[in-house]
C-alpha cells in the first residue's frame, strides 16, 4: 500500500515536471528548459514521453535548440504518437525544413508510415511550397516508390 502511494506521488511529480518542460518549450524559455532537463529523475519519463515532447519541439516553435537538446539526451525521433504519427511527419506537414533535417540525421526513418501508410514524402507531396522537404526526403532514402494502405503513391 505504501508502495502505491510513493509510485503515484512520483508519478505526479514526474507528471508536473514533464507539463512544466512542455510549457518551457513553448514559451521558447531556454533557461528553465535547460534546467528540467538537468534532472536525471526526469530522463526515463522524457524518453517514455519522445513523440510529445518532440512533436512539441518541431510545430510549436521555429528554434531548433529544443529538437536538437532533445534529440541529444536520447528521445527516440522513430516512436510514434498515440494517433501514430512519427515527428517526422509532423515536421513536414508544418514545412520545418530544419526540423526534418535534424530529424533525418537523428536517424529518424523517413519511410517511417502512420496507420494509413501515409509517409513524410507522402505529405511533402500533398501540399504545394514542400519540394524542398520532398527532395530532402528523397536525398536522405525515402522511398519514392512506397505506396500507403490505399495504394496511392502522392507523386507529382
Amino acid at each position: 500500500m505504501i508502495q502505491n502511494i510513493i509510485d503515484f506521488v512520483g508519478k505526479t511529480k514526474s507528471n508536473l515536471r514533464l507539463r512544466t518542460l512542455c510549457s518551457a518549450i513553448t514559451r521558447e524559455d531556454k533557461d528553465s528548459f535547460d534546467l528540467l532537463l538537468s534532472d536525471p529523475e526526469l530522463k526515463e519519463v522524457l524518453v517514455s514521453e519522445s513523440a510529445l515532447l518532440l512533436g512539441i519541439a518541431v510545430t510549436e516553435v521555429s528554434d531548433i535548440y529544443y529538437l536538437k537538446k532533445l534529440l541529444t539526451i536520447g528521445l527516440d525521433p522513430n516512436r510514434p504518437d498515440n494517433m501514430g504519427l512519427y515527428p517526422i511527419h509532423k515536421a513536414t506537414e508544418t514545412g520545418n525544413i530544419e526540423a526534418v533535417e535534424v530529424l533525418l540525421n537523428s536517424a529518424a526513418n523517413p519511410n517511417a508510415a502512420d496507420p494509413s501508410g501515409v509517409t513524410a514524402l507522402h505529405i511533402a507531396n500533398s501540399f504545394d511550397g514542400l519540394g524542398e522537404i520532398s527532395d530532402l526526403l528523397i536525398r536522405m532514402g525515402a522511398n519514392v516508390y512506397q505506396r500507403d494502405k490505399l495504394g496511392k503513391r502522392y507523386l507529382m
